[in-house]
């Protein structure tokens, strides 16, 4: 055998190997050009890694779970109570010790901070949990643009007007931030895909009704977030029913081989990629006294991703299809908030 012919029964080989991957193009819920319409989408001009972890915006966080009272909840108490504990009065505080002060719940400690010693933050955080909530309801949609917007907050302690002395925790201040973002903010956000409502009952009738997040459009926010601006997005790395919201931080992407176009690629592919990305996501951990971030208490949620591109002669990326069955649900950004709230507003003398 020759080598012309060798050549071209193994370009037949890599046409024939992505043949089964109907390739699409993204749809306008999909549009990656929606989070910015000046990405970069020449497959040649985006980077094959990124990495923001360093950065100090993007930090794993906890989600402040419905079922434990939300951000009411004591977590830094010896015995933590979530629910209809009393707090502590004026009077009470000025006798408290400093340590009793620091294991309050960081409602309670906003609240302090304000002066408000009927504690309205408190009342109205129980109002929207609930001990019966689902174990995955909590605020992460208020968490991961908090740390995609803010960088990782420190300690801190303020003396309110009545001369009591609040350590806010890095963790109290996470929550009130990320509280802000969840029920507080009313800037938009940027979605790209939509959300999958089916439930684990049954997965493969799931992942029919489900589509997840287009892979090119994957593709195209990863490189130009994380790899050519150095700022990250959020995606739901949950495929189904439920939202886990998690910040991208890091990327790596390899391209495993390249092939002709087959009859289910689109009209002016070139080339066919077929693509491999693995995508660090801040990881969920239990509240802490301190910043985590450069620690060993750090944690990150490694995602891979497996799948076809179609690209043109210039090598702009016209679309593609999933390999793999772990996909994002969607992805999304929000702004940075200003923290103008009058009452809420203070928030922002805790960053």
């Amino acid at each position: 055998m020759n080598q012309l012919t060798v050549l071209l029964a193994a370009l037949m080989l890599c046409a024939s190997a992505f043949a089964e991957y109907k390739t699409k193009k993204w749809d306008g819920y999909n549009n990656p050009f929606k989070m910015d319409k000046n990405f970069e989408d020449r497959i040649q001009n985006l980077p094959l890694e990124g990495d923001i972890s360093k950065s100090g915006f993007g930090w794993p966080a906890y989600f402040w779970a419905n079922k434990k009272g939300g951000i009411a909840q004591r977590w830094n108490s010896k015995n933590p109570e979530h629910f209809k504990y009393e707090s502590p009065s004026l009077y009470s505080l000025k006798t408290m010790s400093q340590d009793k002060i620091n294991e309050l719940s960081p409602a309670e400690k906003f609240d302090i901070l304000n002066g408000r010693y009927n504690y309205p933050t408190v009342e109205k955080v129980w109002d929207q949990t609930s001990k019966r909530a689902s174990d995955w309801h909590g605020i992460c949609h208020g968490a991961s643009p908090a740390g995609l917007n803010h960088k990782e907050p420190k300690a801190k302690t303020l003396t309110n007007a009545d001369g009591i002395k609040i350590t806010f925790h890095s963790s109290d201040i996470k929550a009130l931030v990320a509280y802000y973002y969840a029920k507080l903010s009313d800037l938009r956000s940027t979605q790209i895909g939509r959300r999958c409502n089916s439930g684990r009952i049954s997965p493969f009738r799931a992942r029919k009704a489900c589509k997840d997040v287009h892979p090119a459009s994957l593709h195209i926010i990863v490189a130009n977030k994380l790899g050519l601006t150095k700022s990250g997005f959020i995606a739901d790395i949950d495929s189904l029913k439920q939202v886990w919201n998690h910040v991208a931080v890091k990327y790596t992407s390899k391209i495993v081989s390249k092939s002709f176009p087959s009859e289910k690629s689109l009209s002016g592919t070139h080339r066919v990629y077929k693509v491999v990305t693995k995508v660090s996501y801040t990881g969920g951990v239990d509240p802490s006294v301190s910043a985590i971030l450069g620690t060993e208490n750090e944690k990150w949620d490694v995602r891979k991703y497996e799948y076809v591109l179609d690209v043109n002669a210039n090598g702009k990326i016209l679309g593609g299809a999933w390999i793999s069955k772990e996909r994002p649900d969607f992805l999304w950004r929000k702004g940075k908030e200003t923290f103008d709230h009058s009452y809420y507003g203070s928030i922002k003398n805790l960053l």
